[in-house]
């Protein structure tokens, strides 16, 4: 009998988790198919498992069941959310359910309503606009009145990734009191936080210090923040995966440090990280990256070995079956994805390509070659959004990331005393700003390059096709060549996720 039919359940469901993502492709690019195609496929499945032998039929019963659920998933949310909804008038009472994002003299935030005068009252989010003295904070509840517009259609589909059918802007709103006192008393941390960091440090080292570890570029300087997109260094100023790994390791480093075993740091590990990411606002960036970290965490639990492949496999299926719009609307989910796909994919590579380089400059090839792996993967993503890629990105990059775990835990020593002495927090912020200024002037020196852009506006479908295929087939030539050297050298990567 075939290897396949003998499958274990570890195999079973790594290839549902194939199956299913194959399905939420299908049915995002492919929602208005038939109907029946989820139906169909179970009725050949039964009619397969009723004339095959069993250990066969409850595999292809298992594997056309989550094929046909991604599939159903994605379809239904696809054609749910693309539906044409009028304007309308609305009031009742609302509820601030996302922390308000600033804006030039705005501010933005998703409100949910609880009832409404009218017969009427929609359940999706709306995403309001409030004059930018309006005091509005997560949590407050009040009287909202707004006329509804539904997001031009090019927008439609970037606002309902997040659950929000509707725009409001110059609302009439009245707070009358507050909810989810546990979240918000995590949000006044936060604020106190930042308060400290901007006491401690200057700009735009402070709000690059809050946007390492809490996430964010809109506080920097409107300078700054274009040298940072200029440079391809805006991902570190978002609670991606990079950050939340490196906030996991310190937690898991910290768990140690107390005596505590193994299994105990990494739940404490995992707690400390899942707390930083609600005080973070809980953006889907870090809901992603800590799904990434988490499943690191349980494997230090289980004392099993990682298998980062499959763990970004599995992380991506979680995200998707909570939300199938991601894979085709959030073009952070598809950058994420495919930068830590390319770093978890060519971390044998170069391990095998660096087994005989001496130790200091082992660390600045790895980050170079890591970099360069992932953007090979971002390529086709970038030119089909943004219909241009900056190479500066790879040697900025390779050069700065580096600095970022230090960046990151004096930033946040500082922050932490200032919050309750403010005058220690100054002290400790030598070496933070020591950490922090070489990263503003690399990006700003990055910058300068940025005329050297590639532009490309024809980067379609079949080029996006070619590109994946020429990158398999050299990748694995590769493995081949060179992956198997790491069980040799015993020498391992440190991924860089995102």
């Amino acid at each position: 009998m075939p290897d396949f039919f003998r499958m274990t359940v570890a195999s079973i469901f790594r290839y549902s988790i194939l199956l299913f993502i194959s399905g939420i492709v299908f049915g995002s690019f492919f929602p208005d198919s038939s109907p029946w195609v989820p139906i169909l496929i179970m009725i050949f499945t039964l009619a397969v498992a009723g004339t095959w032998q069993n250990r066969l039929s409850f595999i292809v019963v298992v594997m056309a069941f989550f094929l046909s659920m991604g599939y159903f998933l994605s379809a239904h949310a696809e054609s749910f959310w693309s539906v044409d909804r009028p304007s309308i008038r609305v009031s009742g009472v609302a509820e601030i359910v996302r922390s308000p994002v600033m804006g030039e003299s705005y501010r933005e935030a998703a409100v949910s309503l609880s009832s409404c005068d009218e017969d009427s009252c929609p359940r999706e989010l709306i995403m309001a606009r409030f004059p930018i003295l309006e005091d509005v904070a997560y949590g407050d509840k009040g009287s909202f009145s707004c006329v509804l517009e539904p997001p031009d259609t090019s927008w439609k589909m970037y606002y309902a990734k997040d659950g929000i059918a509707y725009r409001c802007r110059g609302p009439i709103w009245k707070k009358t009191g507050e909810a989810r006192p546990i979240r918000r008393a995590l949000l006044g941390m936060a604020s106190r936080f930042e308060s400290a960091i901007a006491h401690a440090l200057p700009e735009p080292e402070s709000s690059l210090a809050v946007g390492l570890l809490i996430g964010g570029d809109s506080g920097l300087p409107a300078s700054a923040r274009e040298d940072f997109r200029a440079a391809g260094l805006t991902h570190i100023v978002a609670v991606s995966g990079f950050n939340i790994s490196i906030i996991a390791e310190y937690f898991l480093l910290f768990g140690v440090a107390l005596f505590l075993p193994r299994r105990k740091a990494a739940l404490f590990a995992m707690a400390g990280t899942t707390a930083f990411v609600f005080v973070a606002g809980a953006p889907s960036s870090a809901v992603r990256a800590l799904f990434m970290a988490s499943t690191l965490l349980l494997a230090q639990w289980f004392g099993r070995r990682y298998a980062s492949p499959w763990a970004l496999l599995f992380a991506a299926a979680i995200m998707l079956l909570m939300n199938p719009l991601l894979l085709r609307s959030d073009i952070g989910f598809q950058l994420s994805f495919l930068a830590t796909a390319g770093v978890i994919l060519s971390a044998p590579i170069v391990s095998g390509i660096l087994r005989s380089v001496p130790r200091v400059t082992e660390s600045f090839l790895e980050a170079l070659f890591l970099t360069i792996s992932a953007n090979a993967f971002l390529l086709p993503v970038m030119f089909a959004n943004f219909g241009k890629f900056t190479p500066v990105a790879i040697p900025a990059n390779t050069v700065l990331l580096p600095l970022v775990p230090a960046a990151m835990f004096f930033s946040f020593v500082a922050g932490s005393v200032g919050s309750f002495v403010p005058m220690l927090g100054s002290l400790f912020a030598f070496p933070a700003y020591a950490t922090l200024h070489p990263i503003v002037s690399g990006a700003h020196y990055a910058a300068s390059f940025k005329e050297s852009a590639i532009v490309s506006e024809h980067f379609g479908w079949l080029e996006t096709v070619c590109w994946y295929a020429a990158l398999a087939v050299i990748f694995s030539f590769l493995r081949r060549r060179f992956g198997s050297d790491i069980k040799k050298t015993g020498r391992s990567l440190t991924a860089l996720p995102e």
